[in-house]
C-alpha cells in the first residue's frame, strides 16, 4: 500500500518529476519520444524539423516518422500563415542563431514549393539574401527540386543569387563549395541561366560551365582583376600535384622530394599571395605543415577550430611555436568568436 500511495504521489511531485511524467500544473504535452515535454508555439515548431539529410545522425529511433510529421505541420503553419513563417525562416537563416542552417533551408524550400502565391514569392524572394554561402544553395536546389518544377519564380531566385554577388564573392564560392549534395554549380547555372551583368561575371559562370574553354584561367599569367586572379590561382593550384617519394635509390627519391618541395612552395605562394582556401588545394597537398602554415593565416574561426586535430597531427601545433601562439590567441579571443558565431554543434560536426 505503501509502494503504491508513493508511486501516486510522485507523480505530484513539482520539484523531482519523472521525464515519463507531466510536472503538476504546467502546460506540457507527450513527445514522440514517449516523455513530456512544454508545448510550443505553433510558429516555433517549424525551428524544430529535422531535416531529411541528417538521417542516421538523429538520436531518436522515430526520427523519419519525426520528419514526416514535422514537415506536414509545418505544411498547415503555411496554410495558416506562410508570410510568418517565411519571415522567421529568413530571420534563424541571416541572424547566425541556429547551430546548422539545414532546417531552415529545408523550410525554405518548403514554402517556395508549397505555400500559396504570397508564400513562394516571399520564400523565393528571400532565396538571394538568406542563403550565404554555395553550400546552403545547394542545399536548397536539392531539396526544392523535389518539391517542385523550375518555373520562372524558382530560376529568377536562383539567377540573382549569382548576379547580386559581388566578383571576388562569387569566385569564391564557385571555387569553394563547386559540388555539395549532389549537385554541381555547373548543374544550378545551366538550369538557372543566368544573364551575366559584366564581363567578370560572364567569365566566372564560362569557367564554371566550359573550363576547358575558359583560356584565361590556364594562362601562364594573372588576367589582373581580383575576382579572376582568385581563379587562376585556384586553377594553379589545382594543377601542382605532388608525388609518393618512393624510389629504389637515395637519388631518385631526393629528386622526388626536390620536386614536392617545389610545388610546396608555389602552392603556399598561391595561399598567401591569393588567401586561396583548403578547398582549392590538391588533397596531397593537406599533409604538408607548410600548407597549412599558411592556410592558418587567413583561415575561418569555425574552420579552424574543425582543423585542430589535423593540424596538430600533422606536426604544426608544437608547444610554443607561433603557430600554436596564433591558435591560442584566437581561441582566447571573446569578441572573435561572438563575431563567429562558432558553435559546438558548427565546429566538431560528426
Amino acid at each position: 500500500m505503501k509502494k503504491n500511495i508513493k508511486a501516486a504521489l510522485a507523480g505530484l511531485n513539482a520539484t523531482e518529476t519523472s521525464q515519463s511524467l507531466p510536472i503538476p500544473g504546467r502546460d506540457m504535452v507527450a513527445n514522440n519520444a514517449g516523455g513530456f515535454v512544454f508545448k510550443t508555439r505553433r510558429v516555433e515548431a517549424a525551428r524544430e524539423v529535422p531535416d531529411p539529410r541528417l538521417r542516421g545522425r538523429h538520436l531518436l529511433r522515430f526520427e523519419k516518422k519525426l520528419t514526416a510529421e514535422n514537415a506536414n505541420k509545418v505544411l498547415l503553419l503555411l496554410q495558416k500563415d506562410g508570410l510568418k513563417v517565411v519571415a522567421k525562416t529568413v530571420e534563424m537563416l541571416t541572424s547566425g542563431r541556429a547551430p546548422k542552417p539545414d532546417t531552415a533551408i529545408f523550410v525554405l524550400a518548403l514554402a517556395a514549393a508549397k505555400g500559396d502565391d504570397a508564400t513562394r514569392k516571399a520564400a523565393l524572394a528571400a532565396v538571394p539574401s538568406a542563403l550565404k554561402t554555395g553550400t546552403q544553395l545547394l542545399k536548397f536546389v536539392d531539396t526544392v527540386n523535389g518539391l517542385r518544377g523550375w518555373g520562372r519564380g524558382l530560376k529568377k531566385a536562383i539567377q540573382l543569387w549569382f548576379k547580386e554577388r559581388k566578383a571576388e564573392t562569387l569566385a569564391l564560392q564557385l571555387v569553394k563549395y563547386k559540388q555539395r549534395e549532389g549537385w554541381s554549380m555547373k548543374d544550378v547555372l545551366r538550369l538557372a541561366k543566368p544573364v551575366p551583368a559584366d564581363d567578370v561575371q560572364g567569365k566566372l559562370f564560362g569557367w564554371t560551365a566550359k573550363k576547358d574553354n575558359a583560356a584565361w584561367a590556364k594562362a601562364p599569367v594573372a588576367p589582373g582583376d581580383k575576382a579572376l586572379d582568385f581563379v587562376w590561382a585556384a586553377e594553379q593550384a589545382s594543377g601542382l600535384r605532388l608525388v609518393a617519394e618512393n624510389a629504389d635509390t637515395a637519388e631518385a627519391k631526393a629528386i622526388l622530394a626536390e620536386a614536392n618541395q617545389a610545388s610546396v612552395k608555389k602552392l603556399v605562394d598561391l595561399i598567401v599571395t591569393y588567401r586561396l582556401p583548403r578547398e582549392a588545394l590538391p588533397t596531397e597537398a593537406l599533409n604538408r605543415a607548410e600548407v597549412w602554415e599558411a592556410l592558418l593565416q587567413e583561415m575561418p574561426m569555425t574552420a579552424m577550430i574543425r582543423n585542430l586535430g589535423t593540424m596538430s597531427k600533422i606536426g604544426l601545433l608544437k608547444p610554443l611555436s607561433d603557430a600554436e601562439k596564433l591558435v591560442a590567441g584566437r581561441l582566447t579571443d571573446a569578441a572573435r568568436l561572438r563575431g563567429r558565431k562558432s558553435t559546438p554543434s558548427r565546429c566538431c560536426r560528426p
